[in-house]
């Protein structure tokens, strides 16, 4: 019975497999450690399906119940604020396509635009809901706006910031 091939294997001399040639021919540990590392690298793919799971939810959210929300952090939401609160969970909804409908694209300028474009939104949010929580307008819940908001701006950031191979 043949043995299955394992892709950090190096299938001959001509060719390498998705063992990069630097590390070809230095044995099974170095091999080993390349395929580790892409596993654990973070993908683009997996930060813009979170955008658009989070931004969908609390888009919905926001459409639908912004009164019921708003009250979770405290808030007491008038007509005003619920317009306001409606307003912006379109905007999220339209993120959350963005994001969904972007996550698999090929490397190409508007992926670049819209990685710069989430970078930018979400560290302003993050200004924004830190400001917030320091002034005392929302209550503890609203930590969880921060993190949320920081997690997903260093998560861009990393993509707009990366060195290109």
């Amino acid at each position: 019975m043949p043995q299955e091939r394992h892709t950090w294997e190096n299938p001959g001399p001509q060719s390498y497999g998705s063992v990069s040639p630097q590390i070809a021919g230095q044995g099974e540990e170095a091999a080993t450690h390349s395929r580790w590392n892409r596993r654990m690298m973070m993908k683009l793919s997996h930060v813009m399906t979170l955008a658009a799971v989070l931004s969908g939810i609390f888009g919905l959210a926001f459409v639908f119940v912004p009164v019921q929300l708003l009250s979770y952090y405290g808030s007491t939401a008038g007509e005003p604020l619920e317009l306001i609160g409606r307003f912006f969970g379109s905007a999220l909804i339209g993120l959350a396509v963005m994001a969904w409908w972007a996550r698999n694209a090929a490397d190409s300028d508007a992926r670049k635009a819209l990685v710069l474009g989430f970078f930018v939104a979400n560290s302003v949010g993050f200004i924004v809901a830190l400001t917030g929580q320091l002034r005392g307008l929302v209550n503890t819940l609203g930590w969880s706006t921060v993190v949320i908001y920081l997690i997903m701006a260093l998560g861009f950031a990393y993509f707009q910031f990366q060195k290109s191979p």
